[in-house]
């Protein structure tokens, strides 16, 4: 079997599955699945024997992990009994979703003294990028965690940088929060 063959099957199967999910978190919105890599084969005169694909999927608390590892589990073994492929699951990050409350004290300190420092209103919101919060929260589910901090357009590239005038007003931000948390 080529299993170049094998592995489109598959990732038309978890795409439907992806797309059928209509679950949505106010703050997160929907599960996100993109596919990040996909490769195959050794040379042009020989069927494939080997292929991976590599999808970076994005939860939300209303679709739990797990289910969704099931689910492709699922069809994994679907396409390995109907198409005869040998098609494995290797979950390379477990990243739970995380969400904290925009009340929550921490959160309203951060945004009141950071719209005093950088003169400008802070909205909260969410994001379905990667960040180090589910495993900051794996020992306390409950902990309140925040992303933010200085940056600009230029984020994930080559040329990635942050301005040292706004990297410092961050400093000083902080220095503020903790100093009012703690009080």
């Amino acid at each position: 079997m080529n299993a170049i063959d094998a592995l489109v099957a598959y990732s038309q199967d978890q795409h439907a599955f992806f797309d059928s999910l209509t679950a949505t978190n106010p703050v997160l919105g929907k599960t996100v699945a993109v596919t990040t890599k996909f490769s195959g084969g050794q040379q042009l005169n020989s069927v494939p024997d080997v292929a991976t694909l590599y999808e970076k999927v994005r939860t939300i608390p209303e679709v739990p992990n797990d289910w969704i590892l099931d689910r492709l589990n699922a069809l994994i073994a679907d396409q390995n009994h109907n198409q005869a492929a040998h098609l494995t699951l290797q979950v390379l990050g477990d990243k739970r979703p995380v969400e904290s409350d925009p009340q929550d004290r921490l959160i309203q300190l951060l945004q009141d003294i950071a719209q005093q420092e950088l003169h400008q209103t802070i909205p909260t919101g969410g994001s379905a990028a990667g960040t180090d919060a589910s495993e900051l929260t794996k020992a306390n589910p409950d902990t309140t965690v925040v992303v933010f901090g200085p940056g600009n357009m230029t984020a994930h590239q080559v040329d990635e940088y942050v301005d040292l005038d706004i990297f410092n007003a961050f400093v000083t931000l902080y220095e503020r929060v903790l100093m009012a948390y703690f009080e």
